[in-house]
């Protein structure tokens, strides 16, 4: 197996997760590890 850069690395692996869990959980899936901003406790509690 050949390294990939990662452009291709990410191209591959969102057609995967596509091919695999359909558009709509894709999002899902990729929204788990977005990085949020702001302090959600605080928020939450004020």
């Amino acid at each position: 197996m050949t390294s990939r850069n990662l452009n291709d690395l990410r191209k591959a692996g969102i057609e995967v997760l596509k091919r695999e869990l359909g558009v709509t959980d894709m999002i899902r899936f990729l929204q788990m590890f977005e990085k949020g901003e702001g302090d959600y406790t605080k928020e939450k509690s004020g």
